[in-house]
Order: C-alpha cells, then structure tokens, then sequence
C-alpha cells in the first residue's frame, strides 16, 4: 500500500489527499487568554459546586427521591465536562513541539464533549418522559419510579456513548485542519485547500446524531404536552363561574317579562338529589344596567359531595356521572352489637352499626375523605409546577447553551467563514457550552429552598464533626 507521509503524523491512503496543506495558522494571544481564563472559572465553579450538591443530595433523607437520580446523573454529567474542559486546558497550554502528543487529548475532548452533550439531551427526555408518567399515574410506588428512571438513564448512556465513540473515531483524524476541526483548544492549525468533502461515515454519523437529536426532541415536547394538559386538569374547583353570554340565554324570559320576575324566576340550575330538587344558581339581571348576576347556593346534602354544587357549573357532564356514583349504604345484617370494629370501606362487613352517631361518623368519614382529596391534589399540583418549573429552565439554559455549539459543528454551516474564523467561532460555542457546568447546580443552591436547608445541615454537621475532633 502506498501512503504519503505529511507533518504531524497525518498520513493519507494511495497518494490521494483530502486536503491540501498549505500552511499554518496559530491562534492569537488574545483568544488563548480568554479560552483559558474562562475554562478555569468554569472548572474551578463546575466541579465545586456539583459535589456539593452531590454531597447535599446523598446525605439529606428529604432529597433522596427518585426524581433527584436526575439530578445527580446530571451532576455527574457535569464532572465529566469539567474533566473535558481540564483536558482543552492541557491541549492549548502545551508548546508547538508537543502537537505530536496531543491527537490523544483531542480524541478525548471530542469524545467527553459529545457524550454530554447527547447525555443532557437524553437526561431532559428522561425527566420529561417521567413526569408525563406520574401524573398519569400518581399512585406509582416508589420501586417502580426507580425502575422508569433507571432503565431511561441506562438507554440514555448506552446511545450517547457510542455516538459519541463514533463521532470521535470518523473526526480525530483530520481534527489538526482548520476547516473540519471540531476541537478548537489547540495552539496551531493547518490550513486546507482545494476538496474537503466529507466522507460517507461522516455523513452517516451525522445522520444518525440528527435522528436521535430529533428523537429525543420530540419525546420532550410530547410529555410536557400530556403534563401542561394534566397541570390543568387538576385546577381547583370553582375557579371558573358563570359568565353568562352577551347574548339571550333560552332560559331567560323576554325584555317585556323581565321586569315582572322574580330573580329566582330569570334562570336557575336545578340539581337532582336522591329525595328532592335544589337550586344550585339561578341568575337575574339589574333593570338599571345590563349586568348579569348569579346567585349562588350551596348544597349540603347528606347523598352528595360537598364540592359537586361547584361541580355542576364547572362540569356538567362530570357532574352527572358523580351523580350516579353516589355512595350508597351498605346493607343492614343482624348484629348483637352497638358499636362496629370492621372498616367502613371494608367489602364484607361482619355486622353494620345502624345507630345515629355511627351514621354521623360514616357520613364525616366521608368529607374527611374529601377534604383530603383536594388538599393532595393541590400539595401534589404546587410540587409538581415547581418540579416542572426547574425542568424548564434548565431545558432552557440547555437549549441557549448547547444549540450554538451543535448547529455550528456541523460541516456545511460555516463554509461561508474562513478557516480562522471558523476556528474562533467553534472555540466561542464551545466556552458557552461549558457554562451548563456550574449552571445547573448553582440554580438549585440559590433557588431552592430545601436545599439551601439541606446545605445548612451539612455544614452545622461538619462544623460539629470538626470541633469534636479537635
């Protein structure tokens, strides 16, 4: 096999040369500072702040939820970027004379780079994926919650890993070029001339990074459709009154009778208890104004719920089908006993107790119940809008932070740019892309207030450990 040998241990198959070398190009003083100023604020914030919040996390019992493996994978995602920035630090502060020696460094900077880029992509998924799961069902023990998001970040890992890999083999070997690097913290490029077409490996890895990019996209989008569609359903009961349209209702009489009625008479909603009809809201109208009043009562019957008056002007149609599952009593048996020890939503009662306080107690037993319906479901939709809100908002610093680097990489995007510049662009996307580093964690220790607790705790507890020792 014949191979032509070109600086810098760059060899080429048959005498053929993708590119032409034509010289040399170093990257300016100023460039070089800034990339290592910056790198190190990142790696110094980045790692310090990440294994504090591991450190907070682990040792706080009220942290150790299954929701919080996210946030851990996504902490241990952020070491393994502050390890890639350590590495582009080593790469532009070695001398010319050892660029032999960094093809090594530079095939793990693209390798780490990649994987966690691909790695908070799947991780958003993950959340988003999970979240669509609770809140389909809320009632998920907590053994099959890990299970969801343990095999999500499993299958999140594998895929970035070996697109990673892929990406890293099909690019380290015309990475020391100017017009195909992807690694801009070197010292010294080569200038390309003449054909730089891409390969079709490369084309086909790039193929296949866009389909698992768009993949991913799209399970986030769907999920946090199904929980902004469920964080709606689990409103309050009664936000929503009466608005009355401009227009005449069919049951309101006309102007020449208005003035005759009663206010009872203009309009009401009548509710079908077991015994006798209720009034729940009739509506009348002010002979001065225009304007529609709704006069509103409430219903306290034994048979119904406390809260299916409010029900039935918010949903009718769910309101009818409550009505139908209202709870009956359960049958009277024989029974020497005036007190029952059985269960009132026990299925085979031993004996019923008929007596007025164990009606009264069932009846109580009941409202409690539904009193604490409603306190979880709203307990349930303020933690859940809070977890959804620090979702958001890293996808959001995510998508700011990462989408430059991702867009700008691929080939055909900045041929219009010269080589140098191309090189400076990459090296600015790519210092952007670190700061998901100490972002993600510097949120949750300013923002949330749990972990600012949990963060207080930990120190008292050092501080106490420390004085014990001395």
């Amino acid at each position: 096999m014949n191979t032509t040998q070109i600086p810098w241990n760059v060899t080429t198959t048959n005498g053929n040369m993708d590119v032409q070398l034509s010289h040399t190009w170093n990257i300016p003083f100023a460039a070089k500072l800034v990339a290592i100023l910056v790198l190190s604020i990142n790696l110094l914030l980045g790692s310090s702040s990440n294994c504090i919040l591991i450190i907070i996390i682990n040792n706080s019992p009220t942290l150790k939820t299954p929701a919080n493996s996210h946030l851990i994978n996504i902490c241990a995602n952020n070491l393994i970027l502050c390890l890639s920035m350590l590495l582009s630090l080593i790469s532009i502060l070695l001398p010319t004379n050892y660029k032999t020696n960094t093809t090594i460094l530079t095939g793990f900077h693209i390798f780490l780079t990649f994987n966690c880029f691909l790695q908070y992509w799947g991780t958003f998924a993950s959340i988003s994926y999970y979240r669509s799961k609770i809140v389909n069902s809320p009632s998920l023990v907590v053994k099959r919650r890990r299970q969801i998001i343990s095999r999500c970040l499993v299958m999140s890992w594998v895929t970035s890993v070996l697109v990673s890999l892929m990406v890293c083999l099909a690019h380290i070997e015309y990475d020391v070029y100017a017009c195909r690097s992807i690694n801009p913290f070197q010292n010294t490029f080569m200038y390309c001339q003449g054909n730089n077409k891409m390969s079709s490996q490369q084309l086909g890895i790039i193929m296949i990074s866009l389909i698992i990019f768009i993949a991913m996209f799209v399970i986030i989008c769907t999920s946090y459709q199904k929980v902004f569609k469920a964080l709606n359903k689990t409103n309050t009961f009664g936000r929503n009154r009466v608005f009355p349209l401009s227009t005449r209702s069919a049951s309101l009489p006309s102007e020449g009778e208005r003035s005759n009625c009663s206010p009872q008479d203009d309009g009401s909603k009548m509710v079908h208890s077991s015994h006798r009809e209720r009034v729940v809201y009739t509506i009348s109208r002010n002979s001065g104004t225009d304007e529609f009043i709704v006069h509103y009562t409430r219903n306290d019957s034994i048979n119904m719920l406390s809260f299916e008056d409010i029900l039935a002007l918010e949903n009718p149609i769910l309101a009818s089908q409550l009505r139908k599952q209202i709870v009956q009593k359960r049958n009277v048996y024989l029974t020497r006993s005036n007190a029952s020890n059985t269960s009132v939503k026990s299925k085979c009662p031993d004996f019923t107790d008929i007596s007025a306080s164990a009606d009264l107690q069932r009846f109580q037993n009941l409202k409690n119940n539904s009193a604490l319906r409603n306190h979880f479901i709203r307990r349930d939709r303020m933690g859940f809008n809070s977890a959804t809100r620090n979702s958001l908002v890293m996808l959001a610093s995510f998508v700011v932070c990462s989408l430059p680097m991702f867009v700008c990489e691929i080939p055909t995007v900045l041929t219009s740019q010269s080589e140098s510049h191309r090189v400076l662009i990459l090296m600015f996307t790519e210092l952007v892309f670190c700061l998901n580093a100490p972002i993600y964690p510097l949120w949750y220790l300013v923002q949330n207030k749990r972990v600012r607790k949990c963060l207080l705790r930990v120190m008292d507890t050092i501080c106490m450990s420390l004085r014990i020792r001395r």
